[in-house]
């Protein structure tokens, strides 16, 4: 009967070692699990905090491009109303000015959509 009761005893902690080792596997897998989680989340955050520079960047060009633009359409209609400046020279220097103004609309437009994104993906 010793016997019997012995064998049980080193069964059961047999199974206890045996429930503790997959445990903790469990919990290795888990813990990897959340680390790959964690790293793609934080690149997922690094690209949409990059996206939202460089659509600053792209509303920054626009808005220099706009004022160079408008400033350049003053001196042409300036000249043109001398005379020495043609008015095909008059209209082409109004049409860059409403394609950077268009332009620009959408680089706001973009970083707008990359700032909502971003907040959005980040939970704030």
């Amino acid at each position: 009967m010793e016997q019997y009761g012995t064998d049980r005893h080193a069964a059961f902690n047999e199974s206890a070692r045996g429930q503790a080792v997959e445990a903790r596997y469990g919990l290795n897998n888990a813990d990897r699990r959340w680390s790959q989680q964690s790293r793609i989340s934080a690149s997922r955050r690094r690209r949409t905090t990059f996206k939202c520079f460089r659509r600053e960047t792209l509303v920054n060009v626009q808005q220099e491009s706009v004022h160079i633009l408008n400033e350049h359409l003053g001196n042409v209609n300036a000249q043109y109303h001398v005379g020495t400046v043609a008015r095909t020279m008059f209209l082409s220097s109004q049409v860059q000015l409403a394609n950077a103004q268009q332009s620009l609309v959408a680089a706001q437009n973009n970083y707008n959509i990359a700032v909502a994104t971003s907040t959005i993906s980040s939970g704030a």
